[in-house]
């Protein structure tokens, strides 16, 4: 099954995760977008992520999701794991079990693949990379940094609307510390009730 693994922390999975996700479902004409969620302990000391949701609370929350949405999938491969992989043993995992993957990242990402990532060229040509544009110019962006720019030709970009640039997780974070006072808020990026959110904390 040809599919797109979008690895992250999810802490939560948000409207725009799963919007973005079924967007480039939709230009790459895949079948299916596992999402990934990574182990608490990463997000809170090598991301320094100010609070984390807990593994099950975050993996509950995507599994509520999926429910919804037939051509969403939802692995614990990493969270199954002694220590985190790293996103190119996760991808050479989803391989063996039978999916034809590509990896769904953002430009934020992308673009540190040769200072923060671990086996990027082998990413890029045994799998393909799918690059959501939401802060940066991608295109203008790589034209800066060769080792990107070889990466290029096993790289699809797609530009994200711009609804999607203000959602994000932090902010929802901040939210969760007073919900009574964010409702309204917290309705609008959410992918799933209020009822549900409230069911795991």
């Amino acid at each position: 099954m040809k599919a797109l693994l979008f690895g992250g922390a999810f802490n939560p999975v948000t409207r725009a995760h799963v919007e973005l996700a079924q967007l480039a479902l939709e230009k790459t004409g895949r079948e299916c977008v596992i999402f990934l969620p990574s182990q608490s302990h990463y997000i809170e000391k090598d991301e320094q992520k100010n609070y984390a949701l807990s593994e099950k609370q975050r993996l509950y929350l995507l599994k509520k999701c999926q429910e919804s949405r037939p051509w969403m999938k939802v692995s614990h491969y990493d969270l199954d794991q002694e220590s985190q992989p790293r996103t190119y043993q996760s991808l050479q995992a989803m391989k063996k079990e039978g999916y034809d993957c590509a990896l769904l990242m953002g430009d934020d990402q992308f673009l540190k693949m040769e200072s923060t990532w671990l086996y990027g060229e082998n990413i890029a040509k045994e799998f393909g990379i799918v690059c959501l544009e939401r802060e940066k110019k991608v295109l203008e962006e790589v034209k800066k940094h060769p080792f990107l720019m070889k990466l290029m030709p096993y790289v699809q970009v797609i530009v994200s609307p711009g609804w999607s640039r203000t959602v994000s997780s932090s902010q929802i974070r901040f939210w969760l510390q007073d919900m009574d006072s964010y409702k309204e808020e917290l309705e609008k990026v959410l992918p799933f009730s209020l009822a549900v959110l409230q069911e795991v904390l």
